[in-house]
């Protein structure tokens, strides 16, 4: 069975290049991701739905204040400044309320774990 990841689990700081500070498991999933190697796994043939969760925190992030998990895009890996560009929806608290796209940009290395969501209501892998 092949691995998603270029070592097995990506863990050993073996990459694509050796000269990259963007070392781990979600850094070289997110590497992935951008190059849409592994699309099929995160967007179960719709649009790709990602949670993040950092590392030290209990629960995904969330940019809503209410603790509900935020649901992100990968837009853009950078592999040489380890930033990961993502989008996400949120509503605004304006009369007639309408959705925004807005940008959340994190360090790869900040990042314990990925969760690709699959259709409506279902989670993929963590």
């Amino acid at each position: 069975m092949s691995s998603l990841f270029n070592d097995g689990c990506g863990c050993s700081g073996k990459t694509e290049s050796a000269n990259t500070k963007c070392k781990g498991c979600v850094c070289e999933l997110l590497a992935q991701l951008d190059d849409r190697r592994v699309s099929d796994f995160c967007t179960n043939g719709g649009r790709q739905r990602l949670l993040i969760k950092n590392k030290g925190a209990a629960q995904p992030v969330s940019l809503d204040g209410t603790g509900v998990p935020t649901e992100f895009t990968l837009e853009n890996f950078d592999r040489d400044n380890c930033c990961a560009v993502f989008s996400f929806e949120m509503m605004t608290g304006t009369s007639p309320v309408t959705t925004v796209r807005r940008t959340f940009i994190e360090d790869c290395r900040s990042i314990a774990g990925i969760a690709c969501l699959g259709e409506e209501g279902t989670t993929g892998t963590l």
